[in-house]
């Protein structure tokens, strides 16, 4: 169950944002605190590194100019509907910094209870958070916080957010049994 528009293909839609969007183009993301959605972040900025998106390197991703106010969502999604309250889910995102000085510090909630946090390090390297969060219900909010508010650098790209479920060990067990046994048939052939 990805997120609607996790990857971010589709454009600025399917999320939230409290930072200012602004449409692709030369120079645009100035000042601090703005974002665009395009395939490559140097298109946007004349100080940001070249390289595409984490999925293809042809496709769109999320690029963003920190901002130096506190408290603003970077990402925030409306719900991540069709949860099992008490199931296990993971949440995964791949983050790569756009300008080498002063790396981003984002923090990863979900119902805004802090799940985690990554400090992206290189330059245009994508870096995957993953962590897992059990369901209190059928929804979730899922928002991502830069707390890093330095105005010279602390600039990034966000791509492949989503939700997935995570198999139960009893699953996981029976998968695996699957598995032996078929290379034992394999082996006796």
């Amino acid at each position: 169950m990805p997120n609607v528009n996790g990857d971010f293909e589709a454009g600025n839609t399917g999320f939230t944002s409290s930072y200012t969007y602004v449409s692709p183009g030369y120079n645009v993301l100035y000042p601090e605190g703005t974002y665009t959605v395009d395939t490559n972040a140097a298109n946007n900025h004349n100080l940001f590194a070249s390289f595409g998106d984490h999925t293809s390197g042809q496709g769109n991703y999320m690029i963003v100019n920190g901002s130096v106010n506190t408290g603003l969502d970077v990402y925030a999604t409306v719900t991540v509907a069709g949860l099992t309250a008490g199931s296990t889910y993971s949440l995964s995102a791949w983050v790569a910094n756009v300008y080498p000085d002063n790396p981003a510090s984002l923090d990863f909630s979900v119902d805004s209870n802090n799940v985690g946090t990554i400090s992206p390090v290189g330059l245009g390297t994508w870096q995957q958070f993953s962590t897992t969060f059990v369901a209190t219900g059928s929804t979730a909010s899922i928002s991502i916080l830069d707390t890093n508010q330095i105005a010279h650098g602390n600039d990034f790209g966000i791509d492949d957010i989503s939700v997935e479920a995570v198999p139960e060990p009893a699953t996981m067990a029976v998968l695996g049994l699957g598995a032996a046994a078929l290379l034992r048939r394999r082996r006796k052939a």
